[in-house]
């Protein structure tokens, strides 16, 4: 997967996959943590329909952060890892959410575990 963003703010198909495998979500957890019903997630990978409004920003934000921490797990950059711990606070200040939050304590979870 690149780490380059999506083009022209539209997620594609593995864009989204891809942020499910890098913070371990099956696609009813993603859904339940965007407010969506399970087969809105399987439509959006399947390319049948792209992911609109607010589930579509929240998911290219979650694009960003995915590719960094894929980079960091690469790079076994435990600084960057370190940071994106740090940066939690600031995400749920801004009003992103408990999702945030939870998926952020599952990243660290499995961090942990290896």
């Amino acid at each position: 997967m690149t780490t380059g963003g999506p083009k022209f703010g539209r997620l594609s198909p593995q864009h989204i996959k891809f942020i499910r495998e890098v913070f371990g979500l099956k696609p009813h957890e993603l859904a339940r943590f965007l407010g969506a019903a399970p087969r809105s997630v399987y439509r959006w990978e399947s390319g049948e329909l792209p992911a609109q409004g607010t589930q579509r920003q929240v998911l290219e934000g979650l694009y960003g952060i995915a590719c960094e921490v894929e980079r960091a797990r690469r790079n076994n950059d435990q600084k960057a890892l370190n940071f994106m711990e740090k940066v939690l606070p600031f995400l749920l200040g801004v009003g992103v959410g408990a999702g945030l939050a939870w998926l952020f304590l599952q990243l660290l979870q499995r961090s942990e575990e290896k």
